[in-house]
């Protein structure tokens, strides 16, 4: 099913006060992405990033309205903070079906303080500690004019596959009940636990913390993780232990009868590189190869040996040499990037045709895995004072990229970048140590933003001034988006050093609201890495870890890539085969 947003201003009221409240959790769609057709108002689907409009149907009206108090609290059993509790499965081991969905709730055992009505469910969010952003386009930013409705308790819950490793993240509610009984508040989390991959699971659930009513308190919260246990009797004596998945597990068979992905927000898994290896007498790799800039040797590997693999497609392995001949210098040869140091990783990768941090420079590095400033590459300046030429990519001089660092905007400044004017983009480009003489200005066949990660910041002081930045880079896109020029918006990077709870919830936040923002007049599409990243296991999550600037490391970058290319590239290949006949 495709989700269009229509999200005017009385939309986005009616919205806000009707569907987002209630149970903002991610769902899976089995359709592809919209092509990118330049001039044709639409939105794709951003699979990973779209809310539920219902609680799912396998679930009953006792699990979706809550039980009464008495019964959760004695379901706890002795337990002192909380605990995932499976109404009423009565195993230690669970065997069921792929895909079936498991409802439970989250009960967490917290401080008394919130405003709240006894057993009603409602939003954490503190009205009053709203920040606002204001402006002349503010009718088109309704919904960068509040703050992101959060839970006071941050709660992960991860399925990991003990026979074929496979590793999912559970969905969680972001809005509860609470009861009150002996001064101590129970506050009720709805979650659906949905596996796909045949694998025998166990559950981990994490209390990252509890009894937050500010997002900004974070900052003061040190204590590791509490490990919850998962109930699945009446009286809270009955642990499960593990949740089994029959069945054969994704093989190279099956991943090869998936199609090309046509977006770069498909919901996926990491796969075990060695499920899809070729096997004796399989057939080889180059039976798929049916163009010659395809180079399906191998899929493209993590340093754990994992590809990643949505559920409704595979992403074509491009190379960086077919990129930029048979893609950019077909149908991209103009495209303007904004963004921050996450999406200049991207663009060493892919200016130098993949040579950065893997022929240049010492791969295993510090500099490489995290902090790449001292690490230059041509034609890409580390201090950006407006624009950037970029003249050539990976040698080709008729593939041509103009980049602005996120720091250039003036959050205060309500005009529109020079790129519209003749006389400024020459002054910029001279300004950076480009010759203009080698550009002519045109309209870049895509536009491609990358929004920060707020996350990495302390956000009760900084909040409202990211909200102030995102209106006017919202606004500054306007030439873009009035001239039906399609948009990427990539996701704010995955802060593997913050809490996941709140780092997902002010990413979905920004990346909604832009898209609200853009959607009236262009085509906007959705370059997910935040969960790519946030997906990882757990060795990879430990190498995101150490990196205080939240970059991705450098076998995630070329993923990353991956995704970018197959969404600018892959329908434009099949449209053009189609039009062959």
């Amino acid at each position: 099913m495709r989700v269009r947003l229509r999200l005017g201003a009385k939309f986005l009221g009616f919205c806000f006060f009707l569907v987002p409240v209630f149970f903002l959790h991610y769902s899976l769609s089995k359709s592809r992405s919209e092509s990118t057709i330049r001039g044709n108002p639409n939105v794709a689907r951003w699979t990973s990033w779209e809310p539920a409009d219902a609680l799912p149907k396998e679930c009953d009206n006792a699990w979706q309205e809550q039980p009464d108090a008495d019964t959760f609290r004695a379901s706890l059993g002795g337990t002192e903070t909380g605990a995932l509790i499976l109404p009423w499965l009565d195993e230690e081991h669970i065997i069921t079906s792929p895909s079936k969905i498991i409802c439970g709730w989250v009960v967490v055992k917290g401080v008394r303080g919130h405003f709240t009505v006894q057993g009603q469910a409602y939003s954490g969010r503190r009205r009053e500690d709203t920040p606002t952003a204001t402006g002349p386009f503010s009718e088109d930013l309704t919904n960068l004019n509040s703050t992101p409705d959060f839970p006071p308790d941050g709660i992960l819950i991860r399925a990991i596959g003990i026979q074929n490793g496979f590793e999912s993240t559970m969905d969680v509610s972001e809005t509860f009940a609470a009861f009150e009984y002996d001064r101590i508040e129970y506050r009720l989390y709805h979650t659906t636990i949905k596996l796909r991959d045949a694998d025998k699971y166990k559950l981990e659930v994490l209390l990252e913390y509890r009894s937050i009513e500010n997002l900004g308190d974070l900052r003061s919260v040190v204590a590791p993780p509490l490990q919850l246990p998962t109930i699945v009797s009446k009286d809270g004596q009955t642990l499960l232990q593990t949740i089994q998945i029959p069945g054969k597990r994704i093989s190279r068979s099956t991943y090869l009868g998936l199609p090309h992905c046509m977006g770069a927000d498909h919901a996926g898994r990491w796969v075990n590189a060695s499920f899809l290896e070729k096997s004796a007498g399989a057939a080889s790799w180059a039976s798929d190869e049916e163009e010659v800039h395809e180079d399906l040797s191998e899929p493209l590997e993590s340093y754990d040996g994992r590809v990643w693999v949505p559920y409704e497609c595979r992403y074509r392995r491009w190379t960086h040499k077919a990129f930029k001949n048979k893609c950019l210098a077909k149908w991209h040869n103009l495209t303007h990037w904004i963004g921050d140091s996450n999406i200049k990783r991207s663009l060493k990768a892919v200016t130098t045709g993949g040579a950065w941090c893997r022929e240049w420079y010492d791969e295993g590095s510090p500099e490489c895995q995290c902090e790449d400033k001292a690490l230059v590459v041509p034609q890409i300046s580390e201090n950006v004072p407006s624009w950037n030429l970029i003249s050539s990519v990976a040698g080709k001089s008729d593939v041509t990229m103009l980049y602005a660092s996120l720091k250039s905007l003036n959050p205060s400044a309500h005009k529109s970048w020079s790129w519209t004017n003749t006389q400024d983009l020459k002054a910029d480009l001279q300004n950076s140590g480009s010759d203009p003489a080698v550009i002519e200005l045109d309209y870049p066949s895509m536009v491609i933003l990358n929004l920060p990660t707020a996350d990495t910041l302390p956000l009760s002081k900084t909040l409202t001034k990211h909200l102030e930045s995102f209106q006017s880079l919202a606004m500054q896109l306007q030439p873009y988006s009035h001239r039906g020029i399609p948009i990427v918006i990539r996701t704010p990077q995955y802060a593997a050093t913050a809490t996941r709870s709140r780092t997902t919830i002010l990413s979905r936040f920004f990346i909604q609201s832009f898209v609200a923002a853009l959607q009236h007049t262009t085509s906007v599409h959705v370059w997910d890495v935040h969960h790519l990243s946030e997906q990882a296991i757990m060795p990879a999550q430990a190498r995101l870890a150490k990196c205080a600037q939240g970059h991705a490391t450098r076998d995630l970058v070329d993923w990353e890539n991956l995704m970018l290319m197959n969404l600018m590239c892959n329908q434009r290949l099949t449209d053009a085969k189609s039009s062959r006949g």
